[in-house]
């Protein structure tokens, strides 16, 4: 992939990799929030990466009361967490580059 920078043409990217690929959505890093590190986000009902925020019920099921990736969109979040705080596996080795 050549876009180097998270725009919306890159979220577009990645949000459909997600979906095609990936179990419809994405690991991201929270550090301070889950034991692991790692929450996942559900991306299925997503068609646009600028306007549909994500929800609780969008975040590991929807086991918080807050958090703070809530009310993002996927391009927000993207540009949050950057290119190295998401993966499509657990593993991490399949990273979007």
């Amino acid at each position: 992939m050549e876009n180097t920078t998270i725009d919306k043409e890159y979220a577009e990217e990645v949000l459909s990799a997600a979906n095609r690929y990936f179990c419809n959505g994405l690991y991201v890093k929270t550090d301070d929030i889950h034991p692991c590190g790692w929450d996942f986000i559900e991306l299925a009902y997503f068609e646009d990466v600028d306007e549909t925020p994500i929800s609780l019920e969008d975040i590991n099921d929807g086991i918080y009361y807050q958090h703070p990736y809530a009310g993002l969109t996927v391009l927000e979040l993207l540009k949050t967490v950057g290119r190295e705080g998401f993966c499509f596996e657990m593993s991490g080795v399949d990273r979007f580059e």
